[in-house]
């Protein structure tokens, strides 16, 4: 039902939204239309407005409309490979305010009307209007992202399994990859944490805290993280005592993968108990010792005899491996050192003659020199023998 200014006003101060209604600027106009089309389940679309200045942009009048008021226009440019199908319905509902020089914003124009089914409850948040921010929420989030948190992204899926990404804010470069089967809640992520270690990884709690799923499946709880993490352990201890068989007890332990922790358990309990009885008396202590010391030389010689017998099936499986092959490999000797062999690297025929070329050029101007040296020294002896015959010639 259309209702304008030329009507009278009701007020209805029952209604979320009704005519007269007061707001004093813009944001508080749409969030008002905003939260009556989130009780109602459609999405906001803003229309048009008016000016009383245009350059000083003081509003006049504004209005918003249902998100399918009117037509899409279709007329596509070119070719294209599909056309989109129209979601509008020509929708009548909006809300018109009026806004008066004193910055009063009043409702004149109401049409609460559609033509159009509405959007369920369950996924009204995601009406295209719904999506936005608050400044508050947005420094919310932006002291979360400084702090380090991590973010996720649904990349795909198909029936009951979808596959997401989480990346750490502080370190973008890393993504990880979490598949999530919504009919058994299984869930596995690409770090494998819960494989080596058996706890949950952050980006499967992720993914479970935004599925909705606020209790963790009971199969992602290993026994070894529980308060029954030994009652396995004890029960076979139990079952043993009331039997008063240590050959029963012996028999279920060495069955099974925890045999040695079973076995440890056991003894460990016995041993125990029994220092316990006999601390009190000298006599009883002489008695453990004694049993003690004659229990460790018959566990010695046991573990020697076995040790033996380990070592004589390994050679004997040697021989008859050999012996069941039609040949042996036979290996080159070790190499022996030589005397007076260098560990140097042999040269090569140019680095040889170039070596022999400097020798030879080298030995040559030792030689010129050595018959300079030869000249001269003859030279000189020549002039003093001279010198001296001409000094008997004068005397």
């Amino acid at each position: 039902m259309e209702h304008n200014v030329c009507q009278s006003l009701e007020v209805n101060e029952h209604k979320d939204i009704f005519l007269g209604q007061v707001v004093y600027n813009k944001d508080e106009a749409y969030a008002l239309y905003q939260e009556h089309a989130f009780k109602m389940g459609f999405s906001v679309r803003k229309g048009r407005e008016l000016y009383y200045d245009i350059e000083k942009k003081n509003t006049r009048l504004k209005d918003y409309y249902c998100s399918k008021q009117g037509f899409k226009n279709n007329e596509l440019v070119g070719e294209v490979a599909y056309e989109r199908a129209d979601s509008r319905t020509d929708c009548k509902a909006m809300v018109r305010f009026n806004v008066s020089k004193d910055g009063v914003w009043k409702i004149t124009k109401l049409e609460l009307n559609h033509n159009h089914d509405f959007v369920p409850q369950e996924q009204r948040h995601l009406l295209r209007s719904m999506r936005g921010v608050s400044n508050a929420k947005g420094g919310l989030i932006n002291s979360m992202v400084n702090a380090g948190g991590s973010t996720s992204m649904e990349i795909g899926g198909c029936n009951n399994v979808s596959y997401h990404e989480v990346i750490f804010n502080h370190m973008p470069n890393k993504k990880y990859q979490v598949t999530f089967d919504s009919s058994t809640m299984m869930i596995n992520c690409s770090c494998h944490k819960f494989d080596s270690m058996g706890i949950l990884c952050s980006h499967a709690l992720r993914i479970y805290n935004i599925k909705g799923i606020l209790k963790i499946p009971d199969q992602y709880f290993l026994k070894r993280w529980s308060k029954s993490a030994r009652s396995m352990i004890y029960e076979h201890i139990n079952r043993g005592s009331k039997e008063d068989s240590s050959s029963n007890v012996i028999n279920s332990m060495t069955n099974g993968d925890d045999a040695g922790i079973l076995y440890r358990n056991a003894i460990m309990k016995s041993f125990y108990n029994l220092v316990l009885e006999t601390q009190e008396h000298k006599e009883t202590q002489q008695i453990m010792w004694k049993l003690l010391n004659i229990g460790v030389e018959q566990v010695q010689q046991c573990i020697g005899k076995l040790n033996l017998n380990s070592n004589a099936e390994t050679i004997e499986n040697k021989f008859t491996q050999i012996e069941d092959n039609e040949w042996a490999a036979i290996f080159n000797p070790p190499l022996a050192k030589t005397k007076g062999m260098s560990t140097a690297r042999k040269k090569g025929h140019f680095e040889k003659r170039k070596r022999s070329t400097t020798k030879t050029k080298q030995n040559k101007e030792k030689q010129k020199e050595d018959g300079f040296c030869a000249v001269n020294s003859s030279t000189i002896e020549l002039t003093n023998v001279l010198n001296c015959m001409d000094k008997s010639a004068i005397l």
